[in-house]
């Protein structure tokens, strides 16, 4: 996962697509598709250590729902020219969510901007000023 500081807030289990620049091609974003459950308490997921030796605890798993959708845009995922975000999630992968959320019993589904900012999805999406 990216290390782009995700809301706290936002409610689990849920479906989001997370934007990010492509590393490989500076003028292209990724958007992945993930299934975010809560951890629990003693749950062995929770901690990771990585090689450095630092310890982190996970409060949630992410589980990639597909291989990311690579977009080339000359402005930036979730934010129109006048700097209002808005939900911006692929076409084909918004569909999956939609339907994904209703057999997974009605999660939510976010769409997080490449800076964190998390867009709620709705049938009559109200945009979000900056």
């Amino acid at each position: 996962m990216s290390g782009v500081e995700i809301p706290l807030t936002l409610p689990t289990p849920r479906l989001q697509h997370r934007w990010e620049a492509d590393a490989e091609d500076g003028s292209a974003w990724l958007c992945h598709y993930e299934l975010i459950l809560p951890l629990a308490e003693f749950d062995v997921r929770r901690e990771v250590v990585f090689d450095d030796d630092e310890e982190v605890e996970l409060t949630c798993l992410t589980v990639p729902m597909g291989t990311p959708t690579r977009r080339t845009l000359s402005g930036i995922p979730c934010i129109d020219p006048n700097g209002v975000y808005f939900f911006d999630a692929p076409f084909r992968a918004r569909a999956h969510a939609i339907r994904d959320a209703q057999v997974l019993g009605g999660l939510p589904v976010y769409c997080i901007a490449h800076d964190g900012t998390a867009l709620a999805y709705s049938a009559t999406p109200e945009p979000v000023q900056s």
